[in-house]
């Protein structure tokens, strides 16, 4: 079973002070990269996995989707997400925990999630389910957190070559060795899976996908222009997005 951290009253709490908590899509600076990926949605049969307040779900709908389902292993952020929304004909959402999750054969056009398969043990088991539920030339469209951001808990800060330490910039440690890491995120002791590149990519190949577009996002040099606060975040890639498909 999943680790159920978002309905922890301290985790939850802060989570809703995020941007992305309180302004949806636009709060969410890889959006426009994942929205290209997305492309057009209109008349498709959509699931988003791990859809949280459902912002993806009812932005779906608002470009024309023919039906969208969420799924939440959370039931705070699925109470929040059934509170945004008024569309119940086109839009539903269920709690399910994606390390079990079960799901009907060639029904979707699109799969989505947004940072939920870091959380996944059996990555391997929820691909293959993905693959299933897809009707042929499906797609596939996810991120997650980039394998270079979840560095072990208590790495040492960087050391400069004049000797000061630098709290951004994050030594890549232990890239090699996969498996459940514990972050202080927003609360202690949540737990995420690390795993490298190379494993995203061929989970999926094994699982009969073909790759269309991998991403590795960091603010670019003009949005840092425009906001310099976020300088720091381009030493490494924030976010891992992946495009894929299924032929037949």
């Amino acid at each position: 079973m999943s680790q159920n951290v978002y309905d922890r009253d301290d985790f939850f709490e802060e989570y809703s002070k995020l941007p992305r908590s309180q302004q949806g899509l636009d709060g969410a600076l890889e959006w426009p990269v994942l929205k290209d990926l997305v492309g057009d949605v209109s008349n498709q049969c959509i699931l988003d996995l791990g859809c949280g307040y459902g912002w993806f779900c009812r932005w779906a709908c608002n470009a024309g989707a023919k039906k969208v389902h969420g799924v939440d292993v959370s039931s705070k952020m699925l109470e929040k997400a059934r509170e945004f929304t008024s569309d119940d004909a086109v839009l539903t959402y269920a709690i399910e925990d994606l390390e079990v999750i079960s799901l009907p054969e060639e029904q979707y056009d699109l799969v989505y999630s947004a940072l939920a398969f870091h959380y996944v043990k059996d990555l391997s088991r929820l691909f293959r389910e993905v693959h299933g539920s897809l009707v042929s030339g499906g797609r596939f469209v996810f991120s997650v957190e980039h394998p270079t951001f979840t560095a072990p808990k208590d790495t040492p800060k960087f050391r400069t070559s004049d000797g000061r330490e630098d709290e951004y910039i994050w030594p890549l440690d232990s890239y090699a060795e996969e498996g459940p890491r514990i972050r202080n995120w927003l609360a202690d002791g949540v737990l995420k899976q690390h795993r490298k590149i190379e494993s995203y990519v061929s989970c999926l190949l094994q699982n009969g996908f073909t790759l269309n577009a991998l991403k590795e996002w960091t603010p670019s040099l003009e949005y840092v222009k425009e906001n310099p606060k976020w300088k720091n975040e381009r030493h490494r890639p924030l976010f891992l997005i992946i495009a894929a498909q299924k032929i037949s």
